[in-house]
């Protein structure tokens, strides 16, 4: 056998006649060995065997499975409730959620808005509007806000005269449609590649025919990575083009939001940026400067059911702006944390001890900086 394994390169090949006389000698030697091996397994005990069961055994000697409940530790149960707020402190919460100070940029976005949208509702060639700002900068709270406060009239339909919908990754002319056919609640908002013409002409008569006057576009910037897909005809046209063809045939202006830069939309789709006249309209976070502490205090003063002065003084304001890098967003949330905690503690006035612990709670920090004066 070992000659077999380390066999020279010139031994004979498979099938030959000193290979077949090798494999029969080992089978001989097997069938010779093989009744030793059975009178030495049966010489053994019977613990030095295998003590695995047979497969009958097995199923037989099945178990069945009880799941175990976890051990209620009422201690560590008791702290757990203490930590979670009360429907009290949730609803007063969602009373600061709706607080909205309109601040220089803010009103200048308001007004901007306002433009654009008499303009497409008087039947003018239709103008877009660009508002550019980082995340939590304001961008869709300014949307919000814009089709929330608009007057009742009998000239448009307050529920019908805005559509707000978010661009998504590599945003595709499909996906636009999509987006749009769900946010006025069509009931068939699918769209496949063969179908985007279809219903881009459906989501237009839908347009028109609710009136709608201003078209928001969230995540704009989503508009460099655009996609193509087919658009009948053989042609293939990006999302952008699917707004240029919103703003002429449903006469509504487009509002973009989000971190779109002028000169993106100029490299994106020049026909396109040629109906949105001048610059940028910009929300930015704020300084740690008057205009902050002027915000503070029409923020606190918004909201008369809980005293929120302590916003106002100057080492709280500062350590506010550190923690939330100015964003107005950020704020909202530190400030909503601060309120459920002072409504939890009985109190009707928010203290530095309830800014401190909101802060460890939402930036998951040790020492957030708030201390008396």
């Amino acid at each position: 056998m070992r000659r077999l394994l380390h066999a020279p390169r010139d031994s004979p090949p498979p099938g030959s006649r000193p290979l077949r006389k090798a494999t029969a000698q080992l089978r001989i030697q097997h069938q010779t060995l093989r009744p030793f091996f059975l009178k030495a397994r049966a010489r053994m005990p019977p613990t030095s065997r295998s003590s695995r069961p047979s497969s009958s055994e097995a199923m037989t000697n099945v178990q069945p499975f009880e799941p175990r409940r976890p051990v209620l530790d009422e201690a560590a149960a008791f702290q757990r409730r203490m930590r979670t707020y009360s429907t009290g402190a949730l609803e007063m919460a969602e009373d600061a959620q709706k607080i909205f100070v309109q601040h220089g940029q803010f009103k200048e976005g308001l007004e901007a808005i306002d433009r654009v949208f008499q303009i497409a509702g008087a039947k003018l060639a239709p103008q877009g509007l660009l508002i550019q700002g980082s995340s939590g900068a304001g961008c869709t709270s300014i949307a919000r806000v814009f089709a929330e406060t608009l007057p009742s009239s009998g000239l448009f339909d307050r529920s019908t005269a805005t559509v707000h919908i978010a661009l998504a990754g590599y945003p595709s002319a499909g996906g636009l449609v999509e987006s749009a056919l769900t946010a006025i609640n069509y009931p068939f908002p699918r769209v496949s590649n063969e179908r985007v013409r279809a219903k881009l002409d459906i989501l237009t008569d839908a347009l028109v025919g609710r009136s709608t006057r201003v078209l928001f576009v969230d995540k704009a910037e989503y508009l460099v990575s655009q996609r193509r897909m087919s658009y009948g005809g053989g042609r293939w046209t990006p999302a952008s083009v699917v707004l240029r063809h919103l703003t002429e045939e449903a006469h509504l202006s487009v509002v973009l939001l989000g971190g779109l830069s002028k000169e993106q939309l100029i490299r994106v789709d020049p026909e396109l940026a040629g109906s949105f006249p001048g610059e940028a309209l910009t929300l930015s976070s704020f300084a740690n400067d008057a205009v902050w502490r002027a915000f503070l205090t029409a923020f606190a003063k918004s909201m008369p059911a809980i005293d929120m002065s302590v916003l106002c003084r100057a080492n709280q304001a500062a350590t506010a702006h550190r923690l939330t890098q100015g964003s107005p967003k950020l704020f909202k949330y530190l400030v909503t944390e601060a309120v459920m905690v002072a409504y939890d503690n009985g109190k009707s006035a928010i203290e530095v001890a309830h800014l401190d612990l909101a802060a460890q709670r939402l930036f998951r920090i040790n020492d957030s900086g708030f201390r008396n004066d």
